[in-house]
């Protein structure tokens, strides 16, 4: 899907996104309070984040509410998503800056000091999201970290197969008894899996990389983790866990990278 569709579909879906997200995202508001538990930093820090694909808002407000002293850039590819992101975060006027671009191509800027991205990246190629970890590792001051909540399918055809009919099944029983949203996913999304993702990560020089979810394993719901450290001069080996993933990278730039997405990372 190139940019101009996404364009397109985001733009005409603005002001219903939120309402729709909920229903194909059953545990959509659990994962907030698991990213919040999430982030490393003290609530008064003077935290600079950067919101990738940022929509209506969401994480930004999650942000900006959870550490009052943090300043959000807010990026989207849309006028309407960043239209609704404004009235989301009008409380926390003079805290946030809002960007209209495509973090595929356009600079996204750097000193940050956290990044996230809520179901967005997938929208690239596979080689546009490997270059976009690269530009995010460089956009992080050390001991920064990244966020990614996230499409992924998994390590084989049959897992995917099989994921995709629990999340249908479980979509259709919260009463959308239509199949048109799985369709369109079909079409235009293209989620890469965590195996996949997780190599790239650790070739770009991402390291302490760790994947969890919520603590009851769903696997009929999007909801999973990663996260990077960068340390001193020793990388940690690959370590899978269930819902985990672990690694390091050198302690002169400390990263962190979490990573969410709708089916489990195998």
């Amino acid at each position: 899907m190139d940019s101009k569709q996404v364009r397109e579909h985001f733009e005409s879906e603005a002001f219903a996104y939120d309402e729709g997200i909920v229903r194909l995202v059953p545990h959509y508001h659990e994962q907030h309070g698991i990213i919040a538990g999430l982030l490393p930093f003290a609530t008064d820090a003077p935290i600079r984040a950067l919101d990738l694909g940022c929509g209506t808002g969401v994480l930004s407000h999650l942000l900006l509410s959870s550490f009052p002293r943090a300043h959000v850039v807010a990026m989207d590819l849309t006028a309407g998503m960043l239209d609704r992101c404004a009235t989301t975060l009008a409380a926390f006027a003079g805290r946030f800056t809002l960007c209209l671009g495509d973090f595929g191509h356009d600079e996204i800027g750097d000193g940050y000091d956290l990044v996230v991205s809520g179901l967005a990246i997938h929208h690239l190629e596979d080689a546009g999201k490997r270059e976009l970890y690269r530009r995010i590792l460089h956009a992080m001051v050390p001991g920064g970290m990244f966020l990614n909540r996230e499409l992924v399918v998994g390590s084989t055809p049959a897992w995917t197969k099989r994921y995709e009919a629990l999340w249908k099944a479980r979509v259709g029983a919260s009463g959308a008894g239509e199949t048109s949203w799985f369709d369109k996913y079909r079409q235009e999304d293209l989620p890469a899996s965590v195996e996949t993702q997780t190599e790239w990560l650790n070739e770009i020089g991402f390291a302490d990389v760790d994947l969890s979810a919520r603590s009851e394993s769903r696997f009929d719901d999007p909801a999973v983790i990663a996260r990077a450290v960068r340390r001193s001069n020793s990388m940690t080996a690959f370590e899978p866990r269930l819902w985990q993933l672990r690694g390091t990278r050198p302690k002169t730039h400390a990263h962190r990278i979490q990573v969410f997405g709708p089916f489990t990372f195998t």
